[in-house]
C-alpha cells in the first residue's frame, strides 16, 4: 500500500483497457489490480472534493484485511490533484448476474457475512452513497463491495444508524436478486402473495428488531410459505415466479 506520486496519467502502470465509464476508466496492472483513472477533472487538491476523496481513499487503505471489502491499494496523484488508484480484482458476478443454480441460504449466509464489514465501515463514520447491484459481486458463497470513491466521512452520523441504512439498502438489491423474473407482478405483490417478511426500515430503525433477527424471519417466512430448504435455489424461485405469472 503506498501514495504514488507520478508527473500525469501516462505514468500509471496499466495494461489492456478494462472499462470506460462516464467519470473514469478502468484498467488492468499486473498481479491482479485494477486501476481507476479519474477522468472529470482529476479531483484537484485545492478543492474541497478533492480534498474529501483523498482523506476517504486514505481511511478506506487502514481497512485493508477485510475480505469482504475490495479497498483502494494504491493512490496516484501529482502534487495538484488525485489521478486514481487501484484495488485487487476478483472475477465475480455481480448480484444482477449470479448464477440461478445459487442457494438461497447460500446467498443469505453471504449477506449475513458481509454485515461484519458494513459494521466496520459505520463504526469508522464511512457511509456509503453509491449503493448499487454493479457494485456488488457474489462468488463461491462470498458477497463483496466494491467502488468506494463516491462514499463519503460523515462523524455526525451515529454509527448504529448509519449501519442500519446501509444493511437495509443492500439487502433490497440482494431481495431484487431473489427475485429477478417477476414478470407482471411487483416484488411486494409477490411478497404479499407468499406472506413473507421482509426487512422493516421502520423497526429496525427503531431498535425493535436487528438486521440478523430480520434476516431469521424473512428465511423463516420462505421455508414456510415456498417450502424453502437449505437445497432450495434461485432457480427454483424463478420457476415459481414463472407459475404465478402463467395464471397457475
Amino acid at each position: 500500500m503506498a501514495i504514488i506520486k507520478v508527473k500525469s496519467v501516462k505514468d500509471i502502470p496499466k495494461l489492456k483497457e478494462f472499462k470506460v465509464e462516464s467519470t473514469n476508466k478502468l484498467y488492468f496492472q499486473e498481479n491482479d489490480y485494477i486501476v481507476k483513472i479519474f477522468l472529470d477533472c482529476y479531483r484537484s487538491l485545492d478543492q474541497k472534493i478533492g480534498k474529501d476523496i483523498f482523506n476517504l481513499l486514505v481511511k478506506l487503505r487502514k481497512l485493508e484485511g477485510e475480505s469482504q471489502l475490495i479497498l483502494p491499494h494504491d493512490i496516484y496523484m501529482t502534487d495538484e490533484a488525485i489521478l486514481g488508484y487501484n484495488t485487487k480484482f476478483i472475477n465475480a458476478s455481480n448480484v444482477n448476474f449470479i448464477s440461478r443454480e445459487t442457494k438461497i441460504k447460500e446467498l443469505l449466509e453471504a449477506y449475513q457475512k458481509l454485515l461484519e464489514s458494513i459494521r466496520l465501515l459505520a463504526n469508522n463514520n464511512i457511509n456509503l452513497v453509491d449503493i448499487l447491484s454493479g457494485n456488488m459481486l457474489y462468488k463461491n458463497g462470498d458477497l463483496y463491495l466494491l467502488d468506494f470513491d463516491l462514499s463519503n466521512i460523515d462523524k455526525n452520523y451515529d454509527s448504529d444508524k448509519l449501519y442500519i441504512d446501509m444493511a437495509y439498502k443492500i439487502w433490497q438489491i440482494i431481495l431484487r436478486s431473489i427475485f429477478k423474473y417477476l414478470g407482471d407482478y411487483s416484488l411486494y405483490e409477490v411478497l404479499n402473495h407468499f406472506r413473507l417478511v421482509d426487512f422493516s426500515r421502520g423497526a429496525l430503525g427503531c431498535g425493535i428488531i436487528s438486521v440478523t433477527e430480520s434476516l431469521e424471519e424473512f428465511y423463516f417466512s420462505l421455508q414456510k410459505s415456498l417450502k424453502v430448504d437449505d437445497n432450495t435455489t434461485l432457480l427454483d424461485i424463478d420457476m415459481v415466479l414463472r407459475r404465478i405469472n402463467n395464471g397457475y
